[in-house]
């Protein structure tokens, strides 16, 4: 059994014939997308769907299939990468669903673009709404982690 991180299976589609290839939206999209996601300074990588079928090998995806990416974004000075993400994946043939992940958590990268603000940011334990998914500060208040003594 062999175990592949998102980050890895985004570096093999990236390069991958087969993706660019392909009659499925879902990689059509993955293979437009790849080489400008690549040239930000977060780790992104592929889940969902699309990043099983690449990792295993296995023909689960249909044309309908979506895009699930992971972007990494540990601080807020990530906040521009972000905002390039969500511009750069308007309008694309398949439908993208990105999951941001901080050091606290991670929330989805439309739902905070459309809000401007509170997102619900899904942490170890359990989902709290918060105004900025990178700050303890709300995490804290909703009782979910301990105030630093």
């Amino acid at each position: 059994m062999r175990s592949l991180t998102p980050e890895a299976i985004a570096r093999h589609a990236s390069t991958s014939a087969v993706v660019r290839a392909s009659a499925l939206p879902c990689l059509r999209t993955l293979a437009r997308v790849a080489g400008a996601l690549n040239t930000l300074p977060l780790a992104w990588g592929v889940t969902g769907s699309v990043g099983f079928a690449l990792a295993s090998g296995f023909d689960v995806l249909r044309f309908d299939s979506d895009l699930d990416l992971i972007a990494r974004a540990p601080s807020v000075v990530d906040v521009d990468a972000l905002r390039f993400v969500a511009a750069l994946l308007r309008d694309l043939e398949a439908r993208v669903d990105v999951q941001v992940e901080t050091s606290v958590g991670a929330f989805a990268l439309q739902e905070w673009m459309r809000t401007g603000g509170p997102v619900l940011l899904k942490t170890n334990c359990g989902p709290v709404l918060v105004d900025d998914p990178w700050s303890t500060l709300d995490l804290t208040s909703a009782g979910r982690i301990e105030q630093p003594v």
